[in-house]
């Protein structure tokens, strides 16, 4: 390898990181875990997971172990962006989109409880885990990703980067709390 050409490549590689270290920092700040708050859920594949999470869509996702039926709500505040289902795919899913162009989707969904171009804020309900689509058994999948589909590195600011095979405990609202948050910031009719 000449020196040019190894010039070429520290300075790729230190591009690519980075774009990385931007990117990271770009997704959302305040994302809390998708589940209520006190709630504690195993991640059972975590980034590049040894199972499915190995394309750019999806390499920056978890899958979070959860009973059926358990609620999922907004990782962060956003805008409800797209409703759908992939039978091959995430089966039941939900987008919201947030500041800066970024997305959050959440897959696997038993039912989708949000509604097209609703505001949903940070800790309200988006659906409740399942395992539609292409699912082993029941589990939340939850990636951040770009308006072109693809996975971005991004962190949580209450459990972190989630490893596989460890447990995590919510930070978001309690559901009861969001529940009177929601009340108590509704317009008063008349």
């Amino acid at each position: 390898m000449s020196a040019f050409t190894r010039w070429e490549f520290a300075f790729l590689i230190l591009f690519l990181l980075w774009m990385q270290w931007e990117t990271a920092f770009a997704s959302p700040s305040n994302m809390k875990a998708p589940w209520p708050g006190g709630l504690t859920y195993r991640c059972n594949q975590g980034n590049n997971g040894s199972f499915s999470h190995d394309t750019p869509q999806s390499i920056y996702a978890w899958d979070f172990g959860m009973p059926l039926g358990t609620p999922v709500v907004a990782a962060d505040s956003g805008t409800v962006y797209q409703i759908g289902y992939k039978a091959n795919g995430y089966g039941n899913y939900i987008v919201l989109k947030h500041q800066n162009d970024f997305f959050s989707i959440y897959g696997h969904l038993s039912e989708v409880t949000g509604q097209l171009r609703a505001f949903i804020h940070q800790g309200s309900m988006v659906g409740f885990s399942g395992s539609t689509g292409n699912s082993t058994g029941p589990h939340l999948h939850f990636s951040m990703i770009d308006a072109k589909g693809f996975s971005l590195p991004s962190q949580f600011c209450d459990i972190g980067i989630p490893k596989e095979g460890n447990f995590y405990t919510s930070a978001n609202y309690p559901l009861s709390q969001r529940i009177q948050f929601h009340k108590k910031t509704q317009p008063k009719p008349g």
